[in-house]
């Protein structure tokens, strides 16, 4: 029996190998390959010479096909097989995949301490640059090794996707499931995403001790309360997270959240305190959950010199600090007193402080530490004269970013003023407006103006490259004069009738008598208008006769151009838009798109190259107006 099996066995295996070389043979020769009849009897399979390439000698004509070229006497090139070789991506360094990713997934390199609205931006699809983010960290373990840090460090939690993927998702979830019963309510998504995310750092710690930065929409962090508790309780290197708004004013709603913060959270860096959160706050330089603290905001609180003093110097890592509508802080703040002295910050927020004055200021300024380490003060709303910031510049020799803002009833009373004058000084806010019950017939703003526009024409601020005013007409008191600007400066004008900057750009001149950059003929600074597309709106002031050569005439009306490829770009640099971008962004650089203004008349083509909407232009826009609030 089992030698009739063997001889069934061998017939059934030459029949598989006839059938094998059957297949093989009509393959071949439906591809041009034939058998060579110089083999004599050997059924070797072989190429055409017609098919080879001319660097192979006819001897290596006659071999199998199954077989590897010879390396030795066919070429002197390289014999890599670029199919089964591995890739250049392969070879390349950590740092470079890492700054590839960033690419991917701009957001996820935000590491800032602002909150999810502050940062929120049009550029593109946050969610959908995250999930290919993720898909990237699948591809093998060298890169799940450097994306999974990215991906975990700066992690946001946006409500809906804001692009065309939201629609088909919300089609999905209306229709439900087999699974899902007819009276359950529907799902909140920011609800179940942030329990997907707890579920993800019960199951791998690894993964929870990587967060530091987590950033929650409005809605869902003052409605989620227990959830939020629940995911922060696992994220022990926590620097910034959203919180409600309960857990800064101690309210009882936000009691269990914020004893997890204090047990659970010890690197915190920003915290605010608001009405309510007294005690807590003096009580901090006995009880310090949070020694690294870095952004400290005190907002409407009633706390005496003393206390404020004790918790300021029991922070060794402070360097910015915001106080608003503290009525209880007098000048005495910035006397060194048995509690301490005002520590020396790098960034410090002056607003509606009603009892300081600016003798006070300019004693806390004059001190060395504090003037060679402050690099931004804002005044706003507080009863610091206009003519007190020529003090305050030449005091502070440190200061690259003033902002000042108030509402004046009378004119500039001095007739022989001090210009601003600072060497550091790069960005300037100046903000006055008139104050609302003021009722005469001149407003007292522009002789404001006219003190700012003298101090810049006299070149006593060389390295202001970035301008704030509040009055729309400030560019033509500079435009004209025979100055030189050794950077260029960048004004933002907006009056009270208008939501957006307008903005302004004077080059750089070497000689004031210089005009071959100019197109008017004549000498002088020459003020170019740029559009920049706006972020949440197409709202700007096309009144000015500058912004005239973005209207192009179609038809009987006038259209706003969009910007094409090719334009100049804003010199500041901006986050980098993702690749769900539809509009903002061209393939030069990232960033949003300027166009400077170029003379001549619309309907004469002067443009500089402006070019006619495609058709589909106003079909990309943003849909993200339908989607509902609480989502």
């Amino acid at each position: 029996m089992n030698f009739f099996r063997k001889i069934f066995r061998s017939k059934k295996r030459s029949r598989a190998h006839t059938d094998a070389q059957r297949y093989v043979s009509d393959y071949n020769e439906a591809r041009g390959y034939y058998n060579n009849a110089d083999d004599k009897g050997d059924y070797k399979i072989s190429r055409d010479d017609a098919f080879l390439p001319p660097r192979f000698p006819e001897a290596n004509t006659n071999r199998p096909m199954s077989a590897p070229p010879s390396p030795i006497g066919i070429s002197d090139y390289p014999t890599y097989n670029f199919r089964t070789g591995h890739s250049a991506v392969s070879r390349l360094p950590d740092n470079v995949l890492d700054r590839i990713f960033t690419f991917v997934c701009p957001h996820a390199t935000d590491h800032s301490y602002l909150s999810a609205e502050e940062t929120a931006t049009e550029a593109g699809c946050m969610l959908c640059d995250m999930r290919d983010l993720a898909r990237c960290g699948t591809v093998n373990r060298r890169w799940h090794r450097i994306a999974e840090p990215l991906q975990y460090t700066s992690i946001r939690l946006d409500s809906v996707h804001y692009c065309g993927l939201e629609e088909e998702l919300e089609t999905k979830r209306k229709r439900g499931s087999f699974f899902q019963k007819k009276h359950e309510a529907p799902v909140e998504v920011p609800e179940m995403r942030m329990r997907l995310l707890y579920r993800t750092f019960q199951e791998n710690e690894r993964i929870a001790c990587l967060v530091q930065y987590l950033r929650v929409p409005y809605m869902t962090r003052e409605t989620c309360i227990a959830d939020h508790a629940r995911l922060v309780s696992l994220t022990p290197e926590m620097r910034y997270c959203d919180m409600a708004e309960g857990v800064y004013s101690d309210d009882n709603t936000c009691v269990g959240l914020k004893a997890i913060l204090y047990a659970r959270c010890p690197e915190l860096r920003k915290m605010t305190w608001t009405t309510g959160s007294e005690k807590n706050f003096a009580d901090l330089w006995q009880q310090q959950p949070w020694r690294n603290l870095e952004v400290v905001k005190l907002d409407s609180m009633r706390i005496e010199n003393g206390d404020l003093l004790r918790v300021l110097n029991s922070l060794p890592a402070l360097h910015d600090l915001t106080l608003k509508s503290l009525p209880w802080i007098t000048d005495n703040i910035f006397t060194p007193t048995f509690a301490g002295s005002f520590p020396a910050l790098q960034t410090l927020i002056l607003d509606d402080l009603e009892t300081l004055s600016s003798a006070a200021l300019l004693s806390y300024l004059n001190r060395p530490i504090v003037s060679a380490s402050l690099t931004s003060l804002s005044i706003l709303n507080t009863p610091l004269p206009p003519g007190s910031l020529a003090s305050i510049l030449l005091a502070a020799t440190s200061l690259e970013s003033l902002h000042y803002a108030t509402t004046v009833t009378r004119a500039f009373s001095d007739s022989s003023p001090e210009p601003l004058r600072s060497t550091s000084l790069r960005k300037l806010h100046y903000e006055i407006t008139p104050c609302a019950s003021v009722k005469g017939l001149s407003t007292p703003t522009p002789s404001y103006y006219h003190y700012l526009a003298s101090s810049i024409l006299s070149q006593s601020l060389p390295q202001l490259c970035a301008l704030y005013v509040r009055e729309s007409e400030f560019v033509d008191r500079l435009e004209g004069h025979l100055v030189s600007f050794s950077v260029p400066l960048t004004v933002h004008t907006k009056s009270a009738d208008h939501l957006d900057w307008s903005k302004f750009l004077i080059p750089a001149t070497s000689d004031p008598s210089d005009t071959s950059g100019g197109h008017n003929g004549h000498a002088g600074l020459e003020v170019k208008a740029v559009w920049e597309m706006p972020r949440n709106s197409l709202v700007a002031d096309f009144g000015d006769k500058r912004m005239s050569g973005f209207l192009q005439a179609w038809g009987e009306g006038e259209l706003l151009v969009p910007p094409s490829p090719g334009f100049r770009r804003d010199p500041v640099g901006s986050r980098p838009g993702s690749r769900g971008s539809e509009y903002g962004r061209d393939q030069q650089s990232p960033g949003p798109r300027l166009m400077l203004a170029v003379p001549g008349s619309p309907r004469q083509g002067g443009f500089g190259g402006l070019v006619m909407p495609s058709p589909g232009f106003g079909k990309k826009e943003r849909r993200g107006s339908r989607q509902d609030l609480w989502r």
